[in-house]
């Protein structure tokens, strides 16, 4: 009798551990970094994200249209990996030129350029959409999409009063940018990520 209650105990031990192992794997999957842009990481998480919104937002189009839902099939995951990898280096680039021109500003200028976009709109039917169409909640929406394209507005705004083209100049932003994937699976090259 006693030995099945320590036999039980070693189990139920074992359990535990291997529970708080796997937790931790996934937990250290969720946040190690995927990228880092600068200095600034981009988190597994953040990518997987990203990725989601992507998908999702490919098949309602592919839904829509049977030529270009064929088209988008034939994409493989690793190269639509790589596109959503490339279009989150390129929004932290411009995260951190945004940071560089208006500092502590950034956020407030951000937030006030959505809130004035968005005015006098159907908020309940952008929710509705947005979950629709990239499979995402009003708040996931407004940090994956909004805040990403509004910070992009600002920037090409800011530099076109310069009198510069942002295309241009963004392009070259893109090829001098510090670039590292702790994976060692990918690497930044003249603005692209290009398998190793």
């Amino acid at each position: 009798m006693a030995y099945t209650k320590t036999v039980k105990r070693v189990v139920a031990l074992g359990i535990v551990i291997l529970g708080i192992a796997v937790l931790g794997y996934f937990a250290h999957q969720a946040f190690q970094p995927i990228a880092v842009v600068g200095g600034a990481e981009i988190s597994g998480s953040t990518f997987r994200s990203y990725r989601s919104a992507f998908q999702s937002y490919a098949r309602t189009i592919a839904a829509a249209n049977a030529e270009i839902g064929k088209t988008l099939q034939d994409v493989p995951q690793d190269v639509s990996d790589r596109a959503a990898l490339e279009e989150l280096i390129v929004q932290e680039i411009v995260r951190q030129e945004l940071v560089g021109v208006y500092k502590n500003e950034t956020t407030t200028k951000i937030n006030a350029a959505i809130d004035r976009d968005m005015a006098g709109k159907d908020s309940a039917g952008i929710a509705t959409a947005a979950e629709r169409v990239y499979g995402l909640k009003s708040e996931d929406f407004r940090n994956i999409i909004l805040v990403p394209m509004t910070r992009e507005k600002l920037l090409r705004d800011y530099i076109s009063g310069l009198g510069q083209n942002y295309n241009d100049w963004i392009m070259e932003r893109e090829k001098a940018a510090m670039v590292t994937f702790p994976s060692g699976k990918y690497e930044w090259r003249e603005g692209k990520v290009v398998e190793k």
